[in-house]
């Protein structure tokens, strides 16, 4: 079953403004590095060579006006009232791939699912509380406190995200940043990639004649 002219045009125009800001987002610093698949979790730690009892443990990380930058960037892929929101995306392709064959079916479908992580996928926990034991906060995840502090600090002032993430050191809140412009990155060349490959396969519903 073929899709209608205009649900066809829609879904072209959703995939036309993905792959402008795809565009931008795989301009930013952090998309061009060429350690990415490992962005996030490289350790280094120092040892005192006169007493190994004493080291340090430093994760690495990239300049902190990248991981804004690329975070901001990256932003209308996962706000939901957004035209580039990653659901809407992967619908218009479900769309225009309704005629190709399973496997490339499967493949929109796989995409479909690893987007839907991009907010709710962890890696780790914190929990921030006082010494003598008086108060201590929730434990939270890298996740939660990435989306917090993209709206805290780094596209909105919201207050009720600053709350709760005040006593998250930050760091923390830069480290959690990054894995989530991470995952946004490698998510949108995985995207771009099997748009791609679809409409050089043909399996993609041709763009409507603009005569017609």
């Amino acid at each position: 079953m073929e899709p209608n002219g205009s649900i066809v045009t829609r879904a072209w125009i959703t995939l036309d403004l993905f792959a402008e800001r795809a565009a931008r987002i795989m301009r930013t610093g952090i998309a061009q590095r060429d350690d990415l698949d490992t962005l996030g979790s490289q350790v280094q730690i120092r040892v005192n060579p006169l007493d190994p009892s004493k080291f340090q443990i430093r994760r690495e990380r990239p300049e902190e006006a990248q991981i804004v930058h690329a975070a901001a960037v990256l932003r209308p892929l996962i706000v939901q009232r957004d035209p580039v929101f990653h659901g809407k995306v992967i619908k218009a392709l479900g769309v225009l791939a309704i005629g190709a064959a399973e496997q490339w079916r499967t493949l929109v479908s796989n995409e479909r699912e690893a987007w839907k992580q991009i907010t709710t996928c962890a890696r780790w926990d914190v929990q921030v509380g006082a010494t003598n034991g008086e108060w201590q906060t929730k434990t939270r995840s890298d996740r939660a406190i990435a989306m917090d502090w993209l709206y805290a600090d780094v596209v909105h002032a919201d207050v009720q995200r600053q709350d709760a993430i005040k006593h998250i050191p930050e760091e923390e809140r830069l480290m959690a940043g990054l894995l989530l412009v991470r995952d946004g990155v490698v998510y949108t060349r995985s995207s771009l990639n099997l748009i791609t490959a679809l409409e050089e396969a043909g399996s993609l519903t041709p763009r409507p004649d603009p005569k017609h």
